[in-house]
Order: C-alpha cells, then structure tokens, then sequence
C-alpha cells in the first residue's frame, strides 16, 4: 500500500488536524515498522471551532504483510478534558489556599479506611509513617476520641453522606508527642453506583484558639 505522506497530506481529515498535531499523526501513520495499533489526542477544527479528539487506529495487513489500510475510530472528548483542567485548577487553588494557611491539612482514606494522601499535615506527619498500616493514623486519635471517628467513618460508608458535623473536634498526637486539638471535616466521593470510592477531609489545628 503508498503510504506516501504527499497522499495523506490531501486527505480532508489530515486538513482538519490542528497544524501542531498532524506530525505526530503521520508519524504514526507513515514511520517506519512495525507499524501498531496506537491511540493519540489531537486537536482538529470543526466548524468555527476547535475540538479535542482521541483517535484509536489499528493496522490491517494483507496475507503478505504488506499494510492494506488502517482502520480506526475518533471520539470527541472536548468536554472530558476540559471537565479534567477545571478539576485540576480547582484542587490546585484549593491545595494552595491550604498550604497558606498553614493549620489546614488535606487528606484522602480509601473505603477501608486505608489513608491514600496526606498534604500539609498540620501533626507535622507524612504518609509515609503509615506505609506499613494505612490505617496507622487512627493511633494518632486521642484514645477517648478514637470510638467517635470510627462510629463518623462507618456512618459515612452506611448513609453515604458527610458526617462530620457539629461533633467534630478531636485530639490528635502530632509528631512531636503533643496532643493536639484539631476539627475534623469529611465528606464521601462515590462511584457511579452509588458505593463509597474515597473520603476526602480536612484538618484543622485549633489548639491556639
């Protein structure tokens, strides 16, 4: 088959492609072997507008191996993407506004109560000294609190729903061996079932005030 870049290079599709993106499609398209199945994001203008699109594309071959054609999809994901860069500007605001404030930390548990990430940890801890047990930070809770952020955690996985209220305030042991007392906020993200994926939360250090 002429994979010939001139050939390509007269297509309508290839026309479409934004000017920065066509490169990297043609050398997809037209480098030399092994030519593989291959996905790329690339942008293209549609109208008076430019979209984003995930092209998937897969080589057929002819019983002598020589390519016949390529076989491929394109899917629209505008909007994911943006959805994505929205997300990622909010959490990035967010995280700096915490980090600015310098009593706040941002924390992660998975469904089993295993902590995903810690950020700013006003305990002065890290995620690292829970690498072995995950659920190490429960140790950090005062131990006449620790039956209140269990009975709150297992209530959110039951009612799916934020928990921490007005009973909120705990004691927690920062890395310095002193108790701390701190207000605790937290809320479930839920897959698209409805089952609990994450709980996200905040710490707050309010032992000045």
């Amino acid at each position: 088959a002429d994979r010939s870049e001139d050939k390509m290079l007269g297509r309508a599709w290839l026309e479409a492609l934004h000017p920065e993106d066509r490169a990297e499609v043609l050398r997809r398209l037209t480098g030399t072997r092994p030519l593989v199945a291959f996905e790329h994001e690339a942008r293209m203008k549609v109208g008076d507008e430019t979209r984003i699109a995930l092209a998937r594309a897969v080589p057929i071959f002819d019983e002598s191996g020589a390519l016949r054609e390529w076989v491929g999809t394109t899917t629209d994901i505008t909007e994911r993407v943006r959805t994505e860069e929205a997300l990622r500007l909010s959490e990035e605001r967010y995280r700096t506004l915490v980090t600015a404030s310098g009593k706040q930390s941002i924390w992660v548990l998975d469904a089993q109560g295993n902590m995903l990430a810690l950020e700013n940890s006003v305990l002065k801890r890290s995620l690292d000294s829970a690498a072995s047990d995950r659920k190490q930070w429960l140790q950090w809770v005062h131990p006449e609190d620790r039956a209140k952020v269990q009975q709150h955690f297992e209530a959110m996985l039951r009612e799916r729903a934020a928990c921490f209220g007005e009973v909120s305030t705990i004691r927690m042991r920062a890395a310095d061996a002193t108790w701390r007392t701190v207000q605790i906020a937290a809320a479930p993200l839920l897959n698209a079932d409805g089952s609990v994926r994450e709980i996200i939360g905040t710490t707050v250090d309010i032992t000045e005030q």
